[in-house]
């Protein structure tokens, strides 16, 4: 429609959408990542410096392919990525969830499959090493017995028909007298044990060597899931289990009930169950 002018001829009014250039905004998730960085005009190289998330997986979101890792770490990656865009992660999270609703999963599960996994190398070692040890045992034996036959029966002074108690020793005054036996040493209880007789599990995450995504969960229930700033420190409480997911491993330090672990891993992302996995560690 058309507007008079001052003149009294028609005005056309102009259009905000050009022939060709009408201005769409982004739908997918990743077309939306990718948009909000050009914007900022980042590259991806930086992108993965800033938010210490690699570049093929930040690469991968972009382009909506996201069974890179487990839904666990694709969740936290999304929302620590969204964050450094400064663009609102819910939306994004939920556009995940609707449309690659077969990415959810038990946090659980995802530890029990890689603890079969790291405990898996480390039973066949065990193996190895005990059947070494049967070897030299035997071989010890054979040793013994093919020496004992060399040397024959040892003489003794002894007349015939006295017999020795090799559990009792002759005194001057003829008397028996018992030996008294060795005391045995107990068993050291392994770290687990030492960590179950204790009430609950204490965690406390230390951020000393760079800032890590982590995600816990403490008695089945969610309690925190974000990036933890360089030389921060959070604690957690649980009950009876606590599940973590750590992001970049090899920035954190962690301590468990008083005990200091150390680092947990490299630069690959890990789940620990706690305490199941602290002999791992």
């Amino acid at each position: 429609m058309s507007d008079p002018s001052r003149d009294g001829r028609p005005v056309k009014q102009r259009s905000t959408r050009g022939k060709a250039g009408a201005v769409t905004e982004p739908t997918s998730i990743g077309s939306r990542l990718r948009s909000a960085r050009r914007q900022r005009r980042v590259s991806i190289e930086r992108a993965a410096e800033e938010t210490k998330i690699r570049s093929d997986f930040l690469m991968r979101m972009e382009s909506d392919d996201f069974d890179f890792l487990a839904p666990a770490y694709v969740r936290g990656f999304l929302r620590s990525y969204a964050r450094f865009l400064e663009v609102d992660s819910a939306p994004l999270t939920d556009e995940l969830e609707r449309r690659h609703g077969s990415l959810k999963a038990d946090t659980s599960s995802i530890a029990a499959i890689e603890r079969r996994v790291r405990k898996a190398p480390k039973q066949r070692k065990a193996s190895g090493n005990w059947s070494i040890a049967a070897v030299l045992a035997a071989s010890a034996l054979l040793f013994l017995g093919v020496l004992g036959l060399l040397q024959g029966e040892p003489p003794t002074d002894e007349p015939p028909g006295v017999s020795r108690n090799p559990g009792s020793s002759s005194g001057q005054d003829g008397s028996s007298k018992e030996s008294s036996p060795t005391p045995r040493a107990e068993p050291k209880p392994s770290p687990t044990e030492t960590l179950a007789a204790v009430d609950g599990v204490r965690l406390e995450i230390d951020t000393v060597h760079g800032e890590c995504w982590i995600d816990v969960t403490s008695d089945g229930a969610s309690v925190f899931s974000g990036t933890i700033p360089v030389g921060e420190s959070r604690s957690f409480k649980a009950t009876d289990k606590m599940t973590v997911v750590l992001g970049l491993p090899s920035s954190v330090e962690l301590t468990v009930n008083g005990r200091n672990l150390g680092v947990p891993g490299d630069e690959n992302p890990i789940t620990i169950q706690l305490p199941d996995d602290i002999d791992t560690l």
